[in-house]
């Protein structure tokens, strides 16, 4: 899950992340900011971070291949635990803690993989104490932790969340089901 070739650069106000997460390069954003206690983290994805962007320079190369540039292509739910835990990761690198998490945008292609959207965050970032971190699998109970009582654990997530269904032609790759934006607030 984690970024090997993430790297931070630091300004008189805020830090950066940047990993090798092509469109960063192309458009010019960073992965995460930090400014003082908050963390923010752009849409992430389950893209293949060694995908190559095709352009009008190497629109014929064959290096940009038939192959996915998205992992998990046609599982909502695989897409979306990678997509989390990116998330996490980068929030970590910035100083910050998968608990500090406060806030959560999963964006959806298709309505029908809202429940397992749902189940990842709610295993890698919900208040449902549960820990899904990829080995569930799709039928599987998504490692959530049934009944009991949760008050005062330090390990729970509990940040706000939204989920919105963009449509099939709402992600710049066509095998990108989901998209998670993350901020943190880290005390």
């Amino acid at each position: 899950m984690s970024h090997p070739e993430a790297r931070i650069t630091t300004t008189k106000n805020k830090s950066l992340l940047s990993t090798p997460n092509p469109f960063e390069q192309k458009f010019g954003y960073h992965r995460a900011i930090r400014r003082g206690p908050f963390i923010v983290v752009s849409g992430t994805t389950a893209l293949r971070l060694t995908t190559p962007i095709t352009t009008p320079d190497n629109a014929n190369d064959e290096s940009t291949g038939d192959e996915s540039k998205v992992e998990h292509p046609g599982d909502a739910y695989s897409q979306a635990l990678l997509a989390m835990n990116r998330c996490v990761d980068a929030v970590t690198k910035l100083g910050g803690r998968r608990e500090d998490v406060v806030r959560v945008r999963m964006f959806v292609a298709r309505g029908e993989d809202c429940e397992g959207v749902g189940r990842a965050f709610r295993g890698v970032l919900g208040g449902g104490g549960g820990r899904d971190t990829g080995s569930g699998g799709e039928g599987g109970d998504g490692g959530e932790v049934r009944g009991g009582h949760s008050e005062g654990r330090e390990d729970l997530v509990g940040a706000a969340a939204t989920m919105i269904v963009v449509g099939n032609d709402g992600f710049v790759d066509a095998d990108m089901l989901v998209e998670v934006e993350v901020d943190a607030y880290v005390v």
